[in-house]
């Protein structure tokens, strides 16, 4: 969490919008904090096991997902495939979302 303390506010609350999903990097990190559990494990056993969601889980590289969707980004203009995102430490917002000046 300490990363995101001397990070300078690029305008000032309410003047301007963008999405940032920096907040959910937060919320998994207090989860975390929390319950004592990894995150994870705090989503798979208060979320999906209470729901009975028993096709869902937490994305990562250890799931095989037949017919998975592709995801496609703009570059230059164009469409291409969009690179695959490898979820780190369970969190699905990436670093480069947090760092960027």
């Amino acid at each position: 969490m300490s990363r995101f303390k001397d990070l300078p506010l690029e305008f000032s609350p309410g003047d301007k919008h963008r999405y940032c999903n920096s907040g959910y990097l937060l919320l998994a990190r207090i989860i975390e904090e929390a319950s004592g559990m990894p995150y994870r494990e705090f989503v798979q056993q208060r979320l999906f096991d209470v729901a009975a969601l028993t096709h869902t889980y937490c994305d990562g590289q250890t799931h095989i997902i037949h017919h998975r969707a592709a995801g496609y980004s703009r570059w230059g203009g164009k469409l291409r495939n969009a690179a695959y995102v490898i979820f780190e430490n369970d969190y699905w917002c990436r670093q480069h979302h947090v760092e960027r000046p």
